[in-house]
């Protein structure tokens, strides 16, 4: 009996697995093949499902009444469904349920229950497959991330228990989430886990198991299918759950067995002949939870061909319990992020070579992972990891290509098991990032020839990597201009009598139609695309004759039409050479003169014939790809090709054929016509007349639609370049006379946007005609901008004095009349934003960011210049120059702004604006400036004022900051009795966005500290203070005790992350602490101070490679309502961290376990608690477990939420909803 089913059992309410991973699936292949084991138990290996889909498909005579009666709801309503043979070639019977669905097979014991062998390869090699290419931690890492969701963040960690984890990835998993985890697992592979991995897995039925009770979540996966009796199955994982915690399950899918399987390419895996006894619906999945008295249950479908072949239930005891916004997409997003961070941990904790399984495992899913996202560089590292670790291993891709079958196992024993599939990703690189085709078929050759053979041993690996490797082989072949390979590749793969996953074989016939194409076989290719078309199960099927008889014909008619045009074409070539000839070849003599010229005229006739019918037949082509066009149109609006992708093409095409650009319009031509080097948009609607040099001036004439004309915007374009020059825009009136003019630097515009030209208002401008001159006196060619107009109307444009037809794209804005908002918010900064982002800088970065995912349109404005290569992710991003009048302008397309420090006193324009004001009151400056000066706190002290008189919200860092900010709100009268009686905690006036850290986990690119700084070596251990060294903390408590704990353990380091900000001086607290580590003779030897911030983009090489994170503070009221950005940075590092009592942040360690809190700033315990955390690294991984846990509630997209709520904003997937 195979571990993979030993664990089955035919007693009722025994637990029963689906072997090493819980049958969980390995997403990145596309396909659910229900995990590893039930591919090993049901033969369903690529040899040996073909053959059970024979049998099964033959096998289509009603068996004798094995069943009469529903297993799951009592209903005598069965029906036959199908016959499938197991993978000992004994059939089974499965009846259907039409009450609820159900598919039941007839035989109601398990098939290894009679001592039949899931497989015929030893348990070592079957392992080392699993760990290090077959297990779905992907599924896993979703299955525990919706648990995480479910739970929340308890002050306790979470009890997690699995029932049948196999191996015990999973709880290995929620154990480095922090959470007290426990599997229950029959087979031996409890043993194995339990002892590579260092989980705890007790080898036990689940009945007879000792478990805590209480559990929170309690996860069954792919294990109910397996059991003869449902209820007694959920009530033996009922018993251990706590009253208010949750059960998770997932098992497949009935409906997709309605059909007999015909529409789900899983459909075997579904069946499970010999393995799967009742195959539930998501209606008989509540019907079962809910009499075992579970109220509150939720199913999600997914995966499969159909993504539907899989169903995840999550059931409660209590209604209300499962939030109603819970989406399956959302975890498997969170499940993505969770997956990676796992992985890294695993890579971290294992060493580098070719004998350990769970280093190779982690190395091959880390590149798998990073590839399929596109994110090529992150797996650059990866790949030469694993080139070396198969290198050290003795493995040579040349020699690959040689070996048979039977060396396969052995040199699974020898190299990582994922060694075909790593060739597949290494291929990828080389074609999509290195652009180099050769290398990647080199690579998919090496991967398609390992997949032969490993899909010959049925059910130890997965199937469909052969095909995909062969595929990618051919594009590889198309991409390097060797069409007819490739073509002959494509034909053979499609000949090969195997299932095919629906995107490979979609991706195989466009291809196919692209090759075919390329070597001008156009029927051949309109062929392919319409049986690629008429595949996709979305289009009506009583239309595919139709449309597959029209696209044959009009195929055959383009193959006709060029034949037509080479020979008309070559007819006209002939003529023009003759034409040449007899011009070459005229003398002097006027009698042979006129002879040749009465040749020449014949000539020129039959030419001008030829000409005539090329005409014709080109106009012919034209019609037809005109009908053809309409014809596909008609098609994909009917769920056929990707329309996107088709009328690309058919414009393009069409473009082609006509002569002309493919975007223009006629209303564009004359424009074109009028502006020497013009180009036009896309949508044609829009032409820029080429650049704006010296000499050139375009004026439009406009009518002032109110009183107060105060600014002009004009759409600019700039080449995508910085301009130097200069550009000039003069309102005159109808005399001629200039009335206003604005000059402005051309490097500040950026390319294809609406730029703001504003001036003292013309107060009568009421019904005036003006007229707007732009010019750039100094620009020359390469150095100056250009103008957008419109095509579709006339109204008053000139160039260099001479009407042409269209207008400049521009608007008009009037002092006191407010344009509609053109985008949702204008956040404001007073920081500096750049490859340094700290502090205020980096929280409004990210804060825009997070706002833009969830649907706003945000703009974030700088006071100084931004770097040429910085953009916004998501949003835009734009410097704000102090004068000009560019505030109010910025201000008036935004329906609200976010401010922060003295923003308001900076740009008095934002402030009479009248837009609402959010102010961000994260930092209580005049608090900070207590010990500064009276005239600092002064300041400090109106600019706080004016923004609690001004601002309609008010966001802040922590609940601490809220209640002192109500209580300043309340002495300034802005606490009413409206808002108290619809919102008692006032959280729609004043509510908490902290700082946070990005969902993506941190990522080591290199070494920074260890060994390249001096005085830090490779073995020391690192504290770092990451952030500033501000006046109002305190350094030097800490310097000292790391002073007196590097006197006893030389070991000992601390890493200031910088001195003073770029062109900046020290502050004072900065100063005294360099002091003080000069005094102490401890400056570069245990303290050692960085002189500049680190790049914001390599901050993550910095945290990395330390070993805890500090911070220290006196007790001072400054302290109490602060937010130390700092921990949030530890926290995203996962670092365990020393900090002493007073503030927020060191309640929240406290309180979960991230670290040592001391009461007070006292060198000794600081001192002794370095030491014991230096020499105690269990106790450092122990804290360094419990972060994880935390770090959701602090993602930048959750910490933002309230002021998306203030606005009232939509996110993406809700305007995408309306749309």
């Amino acid at each position: 009996m195979t571990a993979a089913r030993a664990c089955a059992r035919s007693p009722a309410g025994d637990l029963r697995t689906r072997g090493v991973d819980g049958g969980r699936a390995d997403r990145s292949r596309r396909s659910v093949r229900g995990g590893p084991c039930i591919q090993r138990a049901d033969g369903c290996g690529r040899l040996e499902r073909r053959a059970g889909r024979r049998r099964g498909r033959s096998m289509t005579d009603p068996p004798p009444p094995l069943v009469t009666r529903c297993r799951l709801c009592g209903s005598r309503a069965l029906a036959f469904l199908a016959t499938h043979a197991a993978m000992t070639g004994e059939p089974h019977h499965f009846f259907r349920c039409a009450a609820c669905a159900t598919v039941l097979d007839a035989v109601p014991v398990p098939l290894d229950d009679r001592g039949e062998n899931a497989a015929g390869v030893d348990l070592a090699v079957r392992v080392k497959v699993y760990v290090e290419a077959e297990a779905g931690l992907q599924f896993m890492a979703c299955l525990l991330h919706l648990a995480r969701m479910l739970v929340g963040q308890p002050e306790r960690p979470v009890r997690y228990l699995e029932a049948g984890p196999g191996f015990g990835f999973a709880v290995h998993m929620a154990q480095a989430l922090g959470w007290e985890a426990i599997g229950v697992e029959p087979s031996e592979f409890a043993d194995l886990g339990r002892e590579q991995l260092g989980v705890r897995l007790e080898r036990a039925r689940l009945e007879e198991a000792r478990v805590p009770g209480c559990a929170d979540v309690v996860i069954a996966s792919e294990v109910l299918e397996h059991v003869p009796d449902p209820d007694a199955f959920v009530d033996t994982l009922l018993a251990p759950l706590a009253p208010e915690g949750f059960l998770v399950l997932t098992t497949p899918n009935a409906e997709v067995l309605a059909d007999g399987g015909r529409t789900e390419l899983q459909w075997y895996e579904s069946f499970g002949p010999g393995f799967h006894l009742n195959i539930l619906s998501p209606a008989s999945l509540r019907l079962l939870l809910g009499r075992r008295g579970l109220r509150d249950v939720r199913t999600f479908l997914s995966e499969g061909s159909t993504g539907r072949q899989r169903m995840i239930a999550v059931a409660a005891r209590e209604p209300g319990r499962i939030p109603a916004e819970l989406e399956w997409a959302g975890v498997q997003a969170g499940g993505g992020v969770l997956v990676e961070w796992y992985l890294r941990t695993l890579l971290a904790a294992h060493p580098a070579t070719p004998g350990d399984s769970l280093y190779a495992g982690a190395l091959h899913r880390l590149i798998e992972h990073t590839v399929n996202a596109g994110r090529f560089a992150d797996a650059g590292p990866h790949l030469a990891a694993m080139d070396r670790l198969l290198a050290a291993a003795g493995f040579r891709p040349e020699t690959a290509l040689g070996l048979r079958r039977e060396g396969l196992l052995e040199l699974m024993r020898r190299v990582p098991a994922s060694v075909g599939r790593y060739h597949f990703y290494r291929g990828m690189v080389a074609l999509l990032h290195a652009r180099d085709p050769d290398a990647a078929r080199r690579d998919f050759a090496v991967a398609a020839h390992l997949s032969a053979l490993q899909e010959s041993f049925p059910g130890l690996f997965g199937s469909g990597w052969f095909a995909r490797a062969r595929l990618h082989e051919g594009i590889a072949l198309l991409h390097g201009d060797r069409a007819a390979e490739a073509l002959a590749l494509f034909e053979e793969l499609l000949g090969r009598d195997e299932p095919m996953e629906p995107t490979t074989r979609d991706t195989l016939l466009w291809n196919k139609a692209v090759a075919e194409l390329r070597l001008r076989a156009h029927a051949a290719g309109l062929r392919s695309m319409t049986e690629l078309a008429l595949e996709r199960t979305g289009f009506p099927p009583a239309h595919r004759p139709v449309l597959g008889q029209a696209v044959m014909f009009f195929g055959q008619m383009w193959e006709d039409l060029q034949r037509q045009l080479d020979t008309v074409a070559q007819r006209v070539g002939a003529a023009t050479e003759a034409l040449e000839r007899e011009s070459r070849e005229r003398t002097a003599a006027a009698g042979r003169s006129q002879l040749l010229s009465g040749a020449g005229s014949r000539e020129r006739s039959a030419l001008e014939a030829d000409v005539h019918q090329l005409v014709q037949v080109a106009g012919r082509g034209v019609e037809l790809l005109s009908r053809l066009a309409g014809a596909v149109e008609w098609f994909v609006t009917r769920g056929g090709l990707p329309e996107r992708i088709v009328r690309k093409a058919m414009r393009i095409a069409r473009a082609r054929l006509a002569g002309g650009s493919p975007a223009v319009t006629a209303a564009a031509q004359p424009a074109l016509a009028a502006f020497a080097g013009a180009a036009a948009s896309d949508d044609g609607t829009e032409v820029a007349p080429g650049e704006l040099v010296h000499g050139r001036r375009l004026e439009q004439e406009v009518t002032g639609a109110h009183d107060g004309l105060a600014r002009v915007r004009l759409k600019i374009g700039t080449f995508a370049r910085r301009n130097r020059s200069r550009l000039e825009v003069l309102v005159r009136d109808g005399t001629g006379q200039a009335l206003r003019q604005v000059v402005l630097p051309a490097e500040e515009f950026t390319d294809n946007r609406m730029h703001t030209f504003v001036f003292e208002p013309i107060r009568d401008a009421a019904g005036r005609r003006f007229t707007i001159a732009v010019s750039s006196p100094d620009a020359r060619p390469g150095d100056g901008v250009t103008l957008w107009c419109r095509t579709d109307r006339a109204e008053g444009l000139q160039v260099d004095g001479r009407p042409v037809p269209g207008t400049l794209v521009y608007e008009l804005g009037y002092q006191g009349v407010r344009l509609p908002a053109a985008r949702d918010l204008l956040v404001v900064t007073p920081d500096v934003i750049g490859d340094v982002r700290i502090g205020l800088g980096m929280r409004h970065y990210e804060m825009a960011t997070s706002l833009a995912a969830h649907g706003l349109r945000v703009t974030l404005a700088v006071p100084h210049v931004l770097p040429a290569d910085l953009r916004g992710r998501g949003f835009e991003l734009v410097s704000l120059p102090p004068l000009g009048g560019a505030a109010a302008a910025l201000a008036d397309r935004h329906a609200a702004i976010l401010v922060q420090g003295d923003v308001l006193h900076r740009y008095p324009d934002l402030d009479r604006a009248g837009q609402p004001i959010i102010a961000d009151m994260v930092t209580p400056i005049h608090v900070e400036n207590l010990d500064v000066g009276p005239r600092e706190y002064e300041f400090a002290t109106q600019i706080i004022r004016e923004a609690l008189l001004r601002a309609s919200f008010f966001v802040c860092g922590n609940e601490r900051q809220r209640l002192y900010w109500l209580g300043m709100l309340t002495a300034c009268g802005r606490l009413t009795r409206g808002p108290g009686e619809a919102d008692r905690e006032f959280r729609s006036l004043i509510d908490v966005v902290g700082f946070g850290i990005p969902e993506e986990p941190p990522t080591k690119s290199q070494m920074v500290l260890r060994g390249r700084v001096p005085g830090i070596g490779h073995d020391d251990f690192v504290l770092i203070w990451f952030g500033g060294i501000w006046d109002w903390l305190d350094p030097l408590t800490l310097i000292r005790a790391v002073h007196e704990a590097h006197r006893e353990d030389p070991r000992v380091k601390l890493f200031f992350s910088f001195y003073r900000r770029p062109g900046g001086e020290p502050s004072r607290m900065a100063r005294r602490a360099r002091e003080l580590a000069e005094e102490l003779h401890a400056l570069g030897r245990s303290v050692i101070f960085n002189e500049y911030p680190v790049p914001y983009a390599r901050r993550a090489d910095y945290l990395l490679e330390a070993d805890l994170g500090v911070y220290c503070q006196p007790a001072n009221f400054e302290t109490e309502i602060s937010a130390r950005t700092r921990v949030l940075d530890y926290i995203w590092a996962g670092l365990p961290m020393l900090v002493n009592a007073g503030d927020d942040m060191a309640e929240l360690i406290e309180r979960h376990r991230l670290g040592v809190v001391l009461p007070g700033a006292e060198v000794g315990p600081m001192r002794d608690a370095i030491l014991a955390l230096a020499n105690d690294p269990a106790a450092r991984h122990a804290i360094a477990a419990n972060v994880p846990g935390i770090r959701p509630r602090f993602h930048w997209r959750t910490v933002v939420e309230p002021i998306v709520r203030y606005l009232g904003g939509a996110t993406v997937e809700q305007r995408a909803q309306v749309g």
